[in-house]
């Protein structure tokens, strides 16, 4: 059974590759803004569930469908992917006040028989305040409107500023590799 990546994120793609993994990829084209949750474990959950249903809509074969999706929680609020770079600015200047939880779930669907196996990770980190020049260069080189919260963990810009991460880099950046090793084991791949 071949594997497919429901991902349109070339982050994810990278991780995988990393891993050794031969994968096919198909967008998912959900409307992600449509599914809510206030609980930000449940809806990273319910996101990647609905990228792998509507991925197995598409396929031809039966396949071992690959999704994920990831939110920053941060003060008691959700941040997903910042919907403009003032957005992606306010949410920046908040960062150095307080910890930072990141939630990325996966999920692996057989499309031929339904079954899944899915969990979530959560790594917890935090940063010192950003200087607004840093948040500028940022916002200028980088589209911040691709990443959860509006930052990418690897970034050179931003990887100065880190000052604790309690759990995996990977899962920050996008598929914690430990987990999608494990869930794609018990699928049989």
């Amino acid at each position: 059974m071949k594997l497919v990546l429901g991902s349109a994120s070339s982050r994810r793609k990278q991780i995988l590759e990393e891993m050794g993994y031969e994968f096919e990829v198909v967008t998912p084209d959900i409307d992600e803004k449509s599914i809510r949750d206030p609980d930000p474990r449940k809806l990273v959950l319910q996101l990647a569930r609905a990228k792998a249903d509507a991925v197995i809509k598409k396929l031809k074969e039966p396949s071992l469908v690959l999704t994920a999706d990831q939110v920053i929680y941060f003060h008691g609020k959700i941040h997903e992917k910042p919907e403009s770079k003032e957005e992606a600015r306010i949410m920046l200047q908040g960062y150095g006040t307080h910890p930072i939880e990141e939630y990325t779930a996966v999920v692996v669907t057989n499309s031929a028989s339904g079954k899944e196996h899915s969990a979530t990770n959560v790594s917890k980190f935090a940063f010192k305040p950003l200087p607004n020049k840093v948040i500028e260069e940022w916002l200028k080189k980088r589209n911040p409107l691709d990443h959860a919260g509006g930052f990418a963990i690897q970034d050179e810009i931003i990887l100065p500023y880190w000052t604790r991460i309690d759990g995996r880099r990977d899962s920050i950046m996008g598929l914690p590799k430990e987990l999608t090793r494990r869930l794609l084991k018990q699928a049989g791949f």
